[in-house]
């Protein structure tokens, strides 16, 4: 589960990261999403001026949450051109 404003989920749908089904946000390209952090692009590039700074995704810590372990694992499979 990512958590957002929603003026970022707006902008996310609008670029193809996001799909709404059921009133249910769900990330539809997550390898998209985390080239975006990883190269560091700004919320401006995205359309997103009134946010300073880079796209950054932030997780519980795994060790300790569910969630944080499933996302990792998500992630690793990403970074590994596994997804």
């Amino acid at each position: 589960m990512i958590y957002c404003p929603e003026k970022v989920a707006d902008i996310l749908i609008e670029i193809g990261l996001v799909s709404v089904e059921d009133e249910v946000h769900h990330i539809v390209d997550f390898p998209k999403l985390v080239d975006l952090a990883i190269n560091q692009k700004t919320w401006k590039e995205i359309g997103l001026p009134q946010i300073p700074g880079s796209i950054k995704i932030l997780s519980t810590d795994p060790s300790h949450s569910n969630s944080g372990n499933i996302f990792y694992g998500l992630l690793a499979n990403v970074l590994h051109g596994m997804w």
